[in-house]
C-alpha cells in the first residue's frame, strides 16, 4: 500500500496539491526531520476528499474521478482514523 501511495503521490498535478503536500513529496526523506510523518499525514489529510456516492442499489463509493491528491486524502484520514483510535479530540495537535 505504500508503493501505491508514493506511485500516485509522484504522479499527481502540481494543481491537485497544496504548496505544502508538492514540498513534502519534492523533499528528500531524510531532509524531513522529526515529526515529519504527522506533518505529511496532517497535511494530506487536510486535502478536500473523494465526493462519496450512493448507488441505486445502497452501495457506497467514490464519484468518479477522483484524483491523486483525492485518494491521498482519503488514505490518511483512514490513518488517522486507525492509529488515533479513540485518542483523536478537537482542537489541534
Amino acid at each position: 500500500m505504500r508503493a501505491a501511495v508514493r506511485y500516485l503521490a509522484e504522479r499527481a498535478s502540481a494543481a491537485e496539491l497544496s504548496a505544502e503536500a508538492r514540498g513534502v513529496l519534492e523533499s528528500e526523506p531524510a531532509a524531513l526531520g522529526g515529526g515529519s510523518a504527522l506533518t505529511v499525514l496532517n497535511g494530506f489529510a487536510a486535502e478536500p476528499p473523494p465526493v462519496p456516492v450512493i448507488s441505486p442499489s445502497c452501495g457506497k463509493g467514490w464519484a468518479t474521478p477522483v484524483t491523486g491528491a483525492q485518494f491521498l486524502s482519503a488514505v490518511a484520514r483512514d490513518a488517522i482514523e486507525l492509529f488515533g483510535g479513540g485518542r483523536v479530540q478537537g482542537g489541534g495537535v
